[in-house]
């Protein structure tokens, strides 16, 4: 939603294939690049591994995974960023970060993209009890909701993954928004039946302003 979740991967990449390197000599970074681009997102470093007839070390893919998670360069938001943060200046609105996964490696990937002054609160799922409380569960929604203190009609998502997003802040009366930017990973991604349809979509921040009934975020 916020940035090129490629970007995230590949720089991953580059950071766990600095270990192959060092072990082998050998460059793994193009192989885990084309397993990546051919759809794997299961067990990406032993395959690549196996791919060049190297030997399938578990010490070292848990030491490739953990180097993935934590790589240090910065990362960088969309360039329409700036234009979220000004739709929301414009209508008052205080911003929240909603996400799931380990809460560890989302808060790093936050601070990496130099955001977290935009936002005044951020919640990491897993935080509220384990993976359990990933989305669509209903305990997160409830959480953000008391932490901003809004109620769901103050309340608008932008989201990009129709497949668990939007289900749930729907059923609560949330307006939902889907970003469906032509490179994101879910852009081919449509929703299973109607409960799961976002109320509007957009391609980018800059068309926030073109949306139709939002004359609540003014009240």
């Amino acid at each position: 939603t916020l940035y090129p979740e490629v970007d995230y991967v590949f720089s991953g990449f580059r950071h766990a294939a600095e270990l192959v390197v060092e072990a082998y000599s050998i460059s793994i970074e193009p192989v885990l690049r084309q397993l990546f681009n051919e759809g794997v997102r299961h067990n990406i470093f032993l395959r690549a591994m196996q791919k060049l007839g190297l030997p399938a070390d578990e010490y070292l893919i848990k030491k490739m995974v953990t180097a993935y998670r934590h790589a240090p360069s910065p990362l960088q938001p969309y360039s329409d960023f700036s234009l979220l943060c000004e739709f929301a200046r414009r209508h008052q609105l205080s911003m929240a970060i909603h996400t799931d996964g380990i809460p560890s490696v989302q808060h790093m990937k936050i601070r990496r993209l130099g955001i977290c002054s935009a936002f005044r609160h951020i919640l990491c799922t897993d935080d509220l009890g384990g993976p359990a409380f990933r989305k669509p569960h209903p305990t997160s929604y409830h959480a953000l909701l008391h932490n901003m203190g809004v109620s769901p009609k103050e309340t608008l998502l932008i989201a990009d993954n129709p497949l668990k997003d939007f289900v749930t802040p729907r059923a609560l009366g949330i307006r939902c928004v889907r970003i469906r930017r032509p490179d994101g990973l879910y852009a081919s991604q449509e929703p299973t039946t109607t409960e799961f349809l976002p109320h509007a979509e957009i391609t980018g921040f800059h068309q926030l302003n073109e949306l139709s009934d939002l004359t609540f975020l003014s009240s």
